[in-house]
């Protein structure tokens, strides 16, 4: 589900965790190469939407201290107290290779043919400069 509303937003992603409190939902993100975080703080409203928050609004820590994964939670009833998530139910992690999925692929393939591109303009500046 959050993938999927945040690719509609053209913003590649991956659900690596999930928290399953009493009061909230909390999933912990990890961005593909080449995403701002800015990207994901000026959806709030957009995500809390697609996610049908009940408050409207959600929680967006970016990123999780000791971590590089973003964290939004979304409360589960209009009486959410962001101090205390209450009792952990459940908690979900997905292991898979992130690579695998195909527009982070792209996206690592586009960079370092970028940087190949840009190594060999390098060198061929420094050999013009050299003669």
């Amino acid at each position: 589900m959050m993938e999927m509303a945040l690719k509609a937003f053209d913003v590649d992603i991956r659900v690596a965790n999930v928290n399953d409190y009493e009061d909230c939902t909390q999933y912990c993100l990890e961005l593909a190469i080449g995403t701002s975080i800015k990207r994901i703080l000026n959806l709030d409203k957009d995500i809390a939407l697609c996610l049908e928050s009940p408050t409207g609004s959600i929680e967006i820590e970016a990123p999780i201290p000791h971590s590089n994964l973003i964290g939004i939670t979304v409360p589960k009833h209009e009486k959410y107290n962001k101090r205390s998530h209450g009792k952990l139910l459940h908690s979900y992690t997905w292991k898979e290779e992130w690579a695998i999925t195909e527009p982070v692929e792209k996206k690592r393939g586009k960079i370092s043919n970028f940087l190949y591109i840009l190594g060999c303009l390098i060198i061929e500046f420094s050999n013009k400069i050299k003669k």
